[in-house]
């Protein structure tokens, strides 16, 4: 008898480790399965995204010119140190008030891509050591010695329409770099694209997108984290 209970207990324990391992071998590759199908997902949108071809707009029709969105921004270094209570001041090259006697480039991106785009922010590549400010706002900016780093455009940019972009800049402020981008665009398209894209305006070029995160986009555009950086460095050196 005591054979024939063991025998049975054996076999019960054996089925139920059995189907345990069923359940979670079946998990381990629904999840597997789950996570490829994202990964298709994810390149197949990838494929349909939105993008921005920049150029001087000399060969767009003058319809489109003339729908198109404008934007106008300064863009130009700054410079951080502590002040006596150990805060942030921020300190903008001399003359960058006098918008009259900025430099100016514009350049013209349209959206030649598969998608609308939904979201888009113009950004500086180095928030480190530059700012971008809406044009209207210099003012406020420069008194109160605040920073932003990127113009946000939440206005719909369908397929083939166009975004005039002009930047102020002054003329003897090192902004530009002949060896990496100056600028760069995120944006969020229809089909849930988030895409950064390097641009160079000096020479009315981008780059191909990539896909990025929104928590990538927003850190990146972030004052808090970009002073956090300098708050940090400054403190480090006094020491």
């Amino acid at each position: 008898m005591e054979f024939w209970n063991n025998n049975i207990i054996a076999t019960v324990t054996g089925a139920i480790v059995g189907g345990v391992i069923a359940i979670i071998a079946s998990g381990i590759t629904h999840h597997w399965q789950r996570k490829d199908a994202e990964r298709r997902e994810i390149r197949e949108n990838f494929k349909h995204k939105a993008e921005l071809l920049a150029s001087d707009g000399a060969n767009i029709p003058s319809e489109k010119l003339y729908d198109s969105q404008n934007i106008n921004v300064l863009f130009c270094s700054y410079e951080a140190s502590l002040d006596d209570n150990n805060n942030i001041a921020i300190k903008y090259p001399k003359g960058i008030r006098n918008t009259k006697g900025l430099k100016r480039h514009t350049i013209f991106l349209e959206n030649i891509g598969d998608s609308d785009i939904n979201e888009l922010e113009i950004a500086v590549e180095n928030p480190k050591k530059n700012v971008l400010i809406e044009k209207n706002y210099i003012d406020e900016f420069t008194t109160k010695g605040l920073v932003n780093y990127g113009v946000l455009l939440d206005k719909k940019i369908r397929k083939g329409e166009i975004i005039i972009v002009t930047i102020y800049y002054y003329e003897e402020d090192p902004v530009v770099s002949l060896f990496s981008a100056s600028l760069l665009l995120f944006y969020r398209d229809s089909l849930g694209n988030i895409c950064e894209q390097p641009v160079f305006p000096e020479q009315n070029k981008t780059y191909e997108p990539s896909l990025t995160t929104q928590k990538e986009w927003r850190n990146h555009v972030s004052p808090n984290k970009n002073l956090e950086h300098w708050l940090n460095r400054l403190k480090r050196s006094n020491i």
